[in-house]
């Protein structure tokens, strides 16, 4: 069945990803689109588009997934495809196995990135439920492909485990370091941000993270780090346990042997730690020239030989550049270049932003 002839019911479409799930079936080709919402009160009823449907989506937190296919009955999905981009997947294995044993196709996802930015080369996980999957999975797996996402599948069953790893851990880790940040500036009146700029590679590393973490809403954290399992507790403890372990050894030499065993056990041959330290060490040199001096230039579409436009009156004023990072959003693109002693001659940053605008670029000193 082609996109233009299939209705696709979006249920939670007024949420951050719920919009943006509109947008990956719009640029798919699916014209008829339509969506539920509980927050929106004119929204049409669930039941009403679910009715209408050939694809259903939910974009709903995972503990309320069940709760509107109970509430419905799961007759009401027979010969319509399922689709989630829920974030937790345990809440929906025992609906879901439901769901196929009728013969409804299902397909579960997880997009590895937040709504708001760029997709592209963004993984998403994919989790085919049963035996029925195969239509639900073709569409799931089109849609983001098209937005250029790179799929990865992973069993349902398997899914909470490694997102406890990859999300439990790092969020527990880098709120822990935020408020320990807070609680010793105000113990020693530290300066935060003189500790920024005297920042050593490591902590400005870590502090990258820790603040990936801090800009999302503050929900997201919650959400992530409420401890309703008892691995997430166990991990915690694991955790902290590793941290007195290693915060109580006086001997330097002990702490050595058993940071090598640790190395070792992560990378026995040693490629990891070999590519691991060219790419932080281009991440931090990027850092430190686009942070002493830089200019930005935005594209308004992206395309072909843009980036060499641009960078051609730079070439032809003779101007060396450090560093180039760009960033893609509703289809235009920003670079941002690392140039020193770039704004020491405001005729010359005029000039350059002429002839860039020739090009239909914009140019932000």
């Amino acid at each position: 069945m082609t996109p233009e002839i299939q209705t696709v019911a979006i249920i939670g479409r007024e949420g951050d990803w719920g919009r943006r799930t509109d947008r990956l079936y719009e640029e798919a080709g699916f014209q008829n689109r339509i969506g539920s919402d509980i927050k929106t009160p004119d929204s049409l009823p669930v039941e009403e588009v679910i009715r209408r449907a050939d694809i259903v989506h939910f974009s709903l937190p995972p503990t309320e997934i069940p709760v509107v296919i109970r509430s419905l009955g799961i007759q009401a999905f027979l010969g319509k495809k399922v689709i989630d981009n829920a974030g937790e997947k345990d809440p929906l294995i025992e609906i879901y196995k439901r769901l196929d044993r009728i013969g409804v196709s299902v397909c579960s996802t997880h997009p590895n990135c937040i709504p708001t930015q760029p997709l592209i080369n963004q993984t998403l996980m994919v989790m085919e439920v049963g035996q029925n999957f195969g239509p639900a999975t073709s569409v799931a797996v089109d849609i983001h492909e098209k937005a250029g996402m790179i799929p990865v599948r992973l069993p349902i069953e398997d899914h909470d485990l490694y997102m406890d790893i990859n999300q439990y851990l790092p969020h527990l880790i880098n709120r822990a370091h935020a408020e320990t940040l807070i609680a010793l500036a105000e113990k020693y009146g530290i300066d935060l941000q003189v500790a920024e700029r005297l920042s050593t590679v490591n902590s400005t590393l870590s502090r990258l993270a820790m603040w990936r973490t801090e800009v999302l809403k503050p929900e997201i954290s919650a959400q992530i780090l409420r401890l309703d399992n008892p691995r997430r507790g166990d991990i915690a403890l694991t955790l902290t346990g590793i941290i007195g372990e290693i915060s109580q050894t006086a001997s330097p030499e002990i702490l050595a042997d058993r940071f090598a065993k640790t190395k070792k056990q992560h990378d026995p041959t040693g490629e990891i730690s070999a590519a691991k330290l060219a790419e932080t060490t281009a991440i931090m040199e990027e850092i430190a020239n686009l942070g002493a001096e830089s200019v930005t230039v935005i594209i308004p579409e992206d395309k072909a030989g843009a980036l060499r436009e641009i960078l051609k009156p730079f070439a032809d004023e003779g101007i060396n550049l450090g560093a180039i990072r760009s960033h893609t959003q509703n289809g235009s693109v920003e670079f941002r270049l690392g140039i020193k002693d770039i704004h020491r001659d405001p005729q010359l940053l005029d000039q350059l932003a002429k002839e860039i605008a020739a090009n239909g670029a914009t140019l932000i000193p």
